[in-house]
């Protein structure tokens, strides 16, 4: 493979430990993804780890996964579980954590997946990274080197102490029927809230390696803020990654500095990220390096609220997204998306008059408190829109809403799949007539995404389950119920799994115990 690394790898001599880091994809998926390689950067400049990836389709390794000291996961999606645990069973790993006697390779996952709700991972997992990964790598080479001559229970005792580590063996999980009687540390010395890992720091993440063989071909991120400033209800940007980091220019000056001498594209990313209060001058920064270097720009969602007047220059393509949630004004006011149409006419009109030529749009159905007279707002705001901007096209990228754990709405539950289905099939049938693009989810995909976004520890069983007989993610609601049935057979009352519906369908009380309360985000 043809790579650049951008930054100085370890001199690969006497190294201390041995550490896998895998992305559940092919090589060219996972090599554009920014915070699996930003990970495995650190794990790679450590003078004391000899570290290499792999993918589902790695063939020729250096060294053996069950040779490994540590081996890590990075799971940015829910369907990713169903790829990590292939790859473990490729290597021959038993996928209970609790049966792998050998103390290595001590398996690990982390990602906004594991940070969001691990508890449906628990069983497969002798740790979890909850929060930023940054400075992790670190902290566990240290905690492993210190006390690799120990038993493993001991180890995990000690990693657990490592700030935003989350170590499933040494809690316990009390049920009362359908909802979670309690959930408590298993001994006095381990802390009974596990804090999320925050990193707070001026500088920039950037891709760290680019490689010709991906998706993103010849391509460097740039992370130019993380979390969101406004209080979406449904969104995990704002209320996972509190607080709101922009990162500081001079650090962003140097990453496309150095992204420009050798990528043939650098994507920028980030929520709202035109809220970047330098975002003007780094567009103009952009635009004098592009007359001397040969590169494309593209960004991530922009927002509504900064009008960037020198981005439309940078774009070849001539291409923006902005994400609008729902055509209702009212029904946006009431998720906390605080937009009139007349905000997303004024900033439709002002990048027009810039040349822009398409527009992606991204939208959200089965909303709390959503109606069928939301959804008619939302096809005539549309046909409006497309009458009205006759030359530009719209694509519309529709998702549903699945409930977010440590959002106001994670007690919520999601709009059941007849009423999605009725709504979509509308509206892709009055958006056809009128020549409107869109792409439209796939509601068992979904359906199976809320299930994992909501589901403790039994939920686990059920992944397990469906990756062993290889079922369908189309067929999982029907295959749920065969599953809890035999399941439920030889387990004790207050233990047993309960219905798909009580996970995602059902509302949950104030007072009522959630998988993942035992995060401080």
């Amino acid at each position: 493979m043809n790579e650049i690394y951008l930054y100085k790898k370890n001199p690969n001599e006497g190294q201390t430990i041995n550490v896998g880091l895998s992305y559940p994809s092919t090589y060219y998926y996972g090599m554009s993804v920014l915070g699996y390689l930003s990970l495995f950067k650190e794990f790679d400049k450590n003078e004391h780890v000899c570290a290499q990836r792999i993918f589902l389709n790695s063939k020729m390794l250096a060294f053996e996964p069950k040779h490994l000291d540590i081996l890590g996961f990075s799971c940015v999606f829910e369907l990713d579980i169903l790829q990590i645990l292939r790859i473990l069973k490729k290597y021959g790993f038993n996928l209970n954590a609790q049966k792998r006697k050998k103390k290595i390779p001590l398996i690990f996952a982390g990602g906004p997946v594991i940070t969001s709700n691990p508890e449906p991972f628990a069983n497969f997992f002798d740790f979890m990274i909850i929060g930023d990964g940054e400075g992790t790598a670190k902290e566990i080479t240290e905690t492993y080197i210190k006390n690799k001559n120990k038993p493993k229970t001991e180890i995990l005792k000690e990693l657990s102490k490592v700030n935003g580590i989350y170590v499933p063996s040494l809690y316990k999980t009390k049920y009362n029927h359908q909802k979670i009687q309690s959930f408590i540390p298993i001994s006095n010395d381990t802390v009974r809230f596990v804090k999320k890992r925050t990193t707070i720091s001026s500088k920039c993440l950037y891709s760290p390696i680019i490689s010709e063989n991906t998706f993103y071909s010849n391509t460097v991120f740039i992370e130019l803020a993380r979390g969101c400033p406004f209080e979406c209800k449904f969104c995990t940007a704002h209320w996972q990654n509190q607080p709101t980091r922009f990162y500081e220019l001079k650090h962003i000056k140097k990453a496309i500095k150095k992204a420009s001498k050798h990528a043939k594209k650098i994507v920028f990313i980030g929520a709202m990220i035109s809220l970047h209060p330098d975002f003007d001058e780094i567009c103009l920064y952009l635009s004098k390096l592009k007359t001397k270097r040969n590169f494309q720009v593209e960004f991530s969602s922009l927002g509504f609220e900064h009008h960037a007047k020198y981005l439309p220059d940078l774009l070849e393509e001539k291409t923006i997204s902005l994400a609008i949630e729902c055509g209702s004004e009212e029904l946006r006011n009431n998720i906390g998306k605080h937009l009139s149409n007349e905000k997303i006419i004024e900033t439709i009109n002002f990048y027009v008059q810039k040349g822009i030529k398409k527009f992606n749009l991204y939208f959200m159905i089965g909303l709390p408190n959503e109606t069928s007279k939301d959804i008619e707002e939302y096809i005539k705001f549309s046909i409006n829109l497309a009458q009205k901007y006759q030359t530009i096209k719209f694509n519309h990228i529709i998702s549903t809403f699945i409930p977010k754990p440590a959002t106001p709405y994670e007690r919520e539950k999601r709009q059941n799949n007849a009423t999605l289905k009725e709504y979509l099939e509308k509206i892709k049938k009055i958006f056809t007539e009128n020549g409107i693009d869109t792409s439209m989810p796939i509601l068992n995909n979904d359906y199976f995404n809320t299930l994992v976004s909501l589901g403790d520890r039994r939920v686990g069983y059920f992944l397990q389950h469906i990756f062993e007989k290889n079922i369908p993610i189309k067929n999982i609601l029907h295959e749920y119920k065969r599953f809890m049935k035999k399941y439920n057979e030889k387990i004790e009352e207050e233990e047993k799994i309960p219905h798909y519906t009580y996970y995602c369908n059902t509302l949950k009380t104030k007072n009522q115990l959630l998988p993942w309360e035992f995060i401080e985000y």
